[in-house]
């Protein structure tokens, strides 16, 4: 950050042309020499993939049916654009309620309009001893370096005593990144006895969910969003503690209040499919999982996922009878063009065909289901081994229900002979081993680990989690489990994707969940 505002740049974004020549009077008269103007989310976005401004002065309402613009940062840090040193200011509506977004996604400043130079000078000048002062810290976490950032923290906190709200909020972000739940457990409640904080709830809330705490963790984000803040991560995590405990109409509803209050916000479309298909909601999951895909698209938010979730939705529509052949195939297709055209690798052209299987095979039409098949196969054999892997109970689930119409078999059994020594691949298939000639306590160690190296692998985590209840339900002396253990898996389970996951990998999920649930004391 520099010294001063001169030879400084400012983006302004706000679709209102009268608004636009006002705010950029306004910061033109406080020495901004470069001024840029988006009138879109994804126009600034476009801008901040090549610069890297000062000040980000961004208005909350953008147009109707519009990205609103606590967006611009949302989207921004989802690309890992460096934000941490930009001064971001928020401009709403009187009218408005108080945005908190995320602990890392919140603007430095909220301003309701009208704007003056008079209220944004002060408060721009304050923020800005404060970022020149952290400059070190942000510099840290723009760079993902966690761990250094905290020891700015900590050297900064004995020499800038008045900056302790501000440095806790940064330590607790970083320990969350770092998922070291008990430190960012210590830091935000330090900060929540001292004053309220809604940042500060936020993040305690976000840390008792993270170690399985989910009461505790409901109380504090019910609390935030009684108080008519907007956050994505409070609606999320709060729906997401209901839906572990079984209460799909509670978790549900959660998630809907979410998108009705951020209609055009992905990431709220995607968590309300999610746990919509958790509880075979089929009509609401594919609606929620459309909406994730038409406003997810050309962001750093967008996601192969949500177009296989679609039409794995559009699937179980159409194996309970809820939707016509002709309808589920039209739509189907136009998700898996998509699908496609918008992603380079040759994993998605694998699970497309694999996808395509699977809309022919329940429609009867067998020779077009088996071509896509051997398309799948043939392109899965030219897939690195770690994709083949992520990726192999797809094909193995297609293969084993055509098994009577085609001579195709698995590769599992070459793959396994190639696969390199202590990956997480091989961790997985010795913990397996290791459970299931009963060596609990060494597939314990090999299946924690191989989740860590690759927590994206469905079969990991379904083997881990099948473990940890073998453990407890047999009382296995020689192996430690904790709360926190259980809740690491739990969580994991939960967060993964349901795009990612075979139609049998999603009803072991289903059982999974609630047992893991129990375990909890």
């Amino acid at each position: 950050m520099p010294k001063n505002v001169s030879s400084s740049s400012a983006l302004i974004v706000d679709s209102q042309l009268g608004e636009i020549s006002h705010h950029r009077e306004i910061v033109g008269a406080l020495s901004f020499d470069k001024i840029d103007v988006a009138s879109s989310v994804n126009m600034a976005l476009s801008y901040l993939r090549s610069v890297r401004y000062d000040l980000l002065l961004v208005s909350y309402d953008l147009g109707k049916g519009q990205k609103n613009g606590l967006q611009v940062i949302q989207e921004a840090l989802a690309e890992h654009l460096p934000l941490h040193r930009t001064v971001t200011v928020l401009l709403t509506n009187p009218d408005v309620s108080l945005l908190v977004g995320s602990l890392s996604a919140a603007p430095d400043i909220y301003l309701a309009k009208p704007l003056s130079r008079d209220r944004l000078a002060p408060r721009l000048e304050k923020i800005q001893r404060v970022k020149r002062a952290v400059y070190r810290v942000e510099e840290a976490m723009d760079k993902q370096e966690w761990n250094k950032a905290l020891i700015y923290c900590e050297k900064l906190a004995s020499f800038y005593p008045a900056l302790a709200s501000y440095l806790d909020r940064m330590s607790g972000i970083c320990f969350l990144a770092l998922q070291d739940y008990i430190q960012a457990e210590k830091v935000f409640k330090k900060a929540v006895s001292t004053r309220r904080q809604n940042w500060a709830k936020l993040g305690l809330g976000i840390t008792f969910f993270s170690q399985g705490k989910y009461q505790d963790s409901q109380q504090c984000l019910q609390d935030i969003i009684d108080h008519q803040i907007v956050s994505i991560d409070a609606y999320k995590c709060l729906a997401q503690s209901f839906q572990v405990a079984g209460q799909s109409g509670v978790a549900i509803t959660t998630m809907r209040k979410a998108v009705m209050m951020q209609p055009t916000v992905p990431q709220s479309h995607a968590a309300l499919g999610n746990i919509a298909a958790f509880f075979a909601e089929w009509a609401l999951a594919m609606e929620a999982f459309q909406s994730t895909m038409d406003f997810s698209r050309y962001t750093g938010l967008q996601s192969p996922e949500y177009y296989f979730a679609y039409v794995r939705a559009l699937l179980a529509r159409f194996a309970d009878g809820q939707i016509l052949a002709e309808e589920m195939e039209v739509k189907a297709l136009r998700a898996l063009e998509s699908v496609s055209n918008d992603f380079d690798a040759v994993s998605i052209e694998c699970r497309v065909h694999v996808l395509g299987f699977w809309l022919n095979w329940n429609q009867e039409k067998q020779s077009l289901a088996l071509a896509h098949l051997s398309q799948a196969h043939e392109i899965f054999l030219a897939m690195p081994l770690d994709d083949q892997w992520l990726w192999l109970d797809w094909l193995e689930e297609a293969l084993e229900c055509a098994a009577n119409a085609t001579q195709l078999t698995s590769p599992r059994e070459m793959m396994v002979k190639t696969r390199i020594k202590d990956s997480w691949v091989d961790l997985l298939l010795v913990g397996i081993h290791k459970l299931n000639s009963k060596d609990y306590s060494q597939a314990q160690v090999m299946l924690t680990e191989s989740f860590r190296l690759q927590p994206a692998s469905v079969a990991t985590a379904l083997a881990t989690a099948q473990l940890l209840i073998t453990i407890k339900v047999k009382n296995v002396q020689d192996c430690t489990l904790s709360n926190q253990q259980i809740a690491h898996v739990l969580n994991g389970l939960v967060a993964q994707e349901f795009g990612l996951l075979t139609q049998r990998q999603a009803q072991q999920k289903a059982k999974l969940i609630p047992r893991l649930y129990e375990l909890l004391e």
